[in-house]
């Protein structure tokens, strides 16, 4: 029996973005929503071409799912025209200031600037660059919020602005920018890129600079991408988004909205962000330039399953309680027990991510003694529990 929702798709399927909120979509059509869906062209590929919306117009779909052009004109006129039809419509916002469709999906580009600045903090950098495009509103919202959380701690700043658009990343031209760029910037530095295939191209110019990754500049991108983040060289970390998550929730936003034959009269806003840093060898540094703090810090990492104290860190450092304590706080802004703390909920986060293991037995584990004392220091160190964090992470 054919569907009575059928459900027109205009994303970027080179975004990872847009497959993160198209496979949330997948998990709720196959599971709740028995939608016939049509897979149409990025809309900024052929938009250019008037028969674009008469083609839809003419398969008479029930939803639409469509991600906002940019400022090309001919692109939003036609933008325009789907959304004149009249039909529930979820839009995947560009920017923040979206006003379009019954639904948007709105990307929280500043919190993931946010994530990744205060990552690279906490490995101890002073300085800092930023690997993104100019002509690209969710590019310069995620340098924004990156440059101004390094500003308020006060790090130093080298902004690669030249960049204008996807064409250029790729040229001989621009690849002989970059590794200008790279060469001329302080070392150690950590380099957030806009998404992770700028990122790998900051790796690869890195080589041709002959510069050591992560020891000179560590990399972090942005969307996980476990094809790119796994094939560099070295293996690049990256900001995990809940996109799946989002992509979920708007479908089942839509599907509400094709059973109701009353419109929406407010517009719902879906929020994809941050779930947090999956972490691989691009950056796996230690930028501080203390032997002391080095030393405790690498030992923390080796024994952190351990029923570690104060004084054993200090004595792997080979020096005072009180001198280390100070050091941290200068070095890292927080104390020996507080770094032991972080370092297990980072291993805690990765086993969420990327296993089924239930708390039981990771409480079991990792010696966090009990349940009840697993909840409360994550939920200090990532604002969620490990219950929503897990589901987070997954695609609906």
């Amino acid at each position: 029996m054919l569907s009575d929702k059928q459900v027109t798709i205009l994303l970027e399927m080179s975004s990872m973005v847009d497959r993160g909120i198209l496979e949330g979509i997948a998990n709720f059509s196959g599971a709740k929503g028995n939608w016939l869906i049509t897979m149409d062209s990025p809309f900024y590929r052929d938009m250019v071409n008037p028969s674009v919306v008469d083609k839809i117009r003419c398969s008479h779909p029930t939803g639409i799912i469509i991600r906002e052009p940019g400022d090309n004109r001919c692109q939003r006129r036609q933008f325009d025209e789907i959304l004149d039809l009249h039909v529930p419509t979820i839009v995947v916002a560009t920017t923040s200031e979206c006003a379009a469709g019954d639904g948007v999906i709105h990307v929280d580009n500043a919190e993931i600037g946010r994530v990744a600045a205060e990552y690279l903090l906490d490995k101890g950098f002073c300085c800092f660059g930023y690997f993104g495009f100019c002509s690209l509103p969710w590019s310069q919202q995620r340098k924004e919020s990156f440059c101004r959380t390094i500003s308020e701690r006060g790090g130093k700043l080298y902004d690669y602005d030249r960049l204008s658009n996807i064409a250029n990343l790729f040229s001989k031209k621009e690849e002989e920018s970059l590794v200008r760029w790279l060469k001329g910037l302080p070392k150690p530095i950590g380099i957030m890129a806009y998404n992770d295939k700028n990122a790998r191209h900051v790796i690869e110019a890195g080589k041709i600079a002959q510069i050591s990754i992560p020891d000179d500049v560590a990399v972090i991108g942005v969307g996980n991408d476990k094809l790119i983040c796994e094939i560099s060289n070295p293996p690049l970390s990256s900001i995990a988004l809940n996109t799946g998550k989002a992509g979920y929730e708007a479908a089942a936003l839509l599907d509400e909205f094709m059973q109701k034959p009353e419109r929406q009269a407010q517009r719902v806003v879906i929020t994809a962000g941050a779930v947090g840093v999956v972490e691989r060898f691009s950056t796996d540094i230690i930028a501080i330039n203390d032997d002391d703090v080095k030393r405790a810090v690498l030992f923390i990492r080796k024994n952190w399953k351990k029923p570690l104290q104060n004084s054993d860190v200090a004595q792997a450092a080979a020096v005072s309680i009180r001198t280390l304590q100070d050091k941290f706080r200068d070095w890292l802004g927080r104390s020996i027990h507080d770094e032991i703390t972080r370092t297990r909920v980072a291993e805690v986060a990765k086993i969420l991510r990327e296993t089924d293991m239930p708390t039981t037995v990771i409480v079991e584990e990792m010696g966090f003694g009990s349940e009840r004392n697993l909840i409360r220091n994550f939920e200090r160190e990532m604002k969620i529990t490990p219950g929503r964090y897990r589901r987070q992470f997954l695609n609906g």
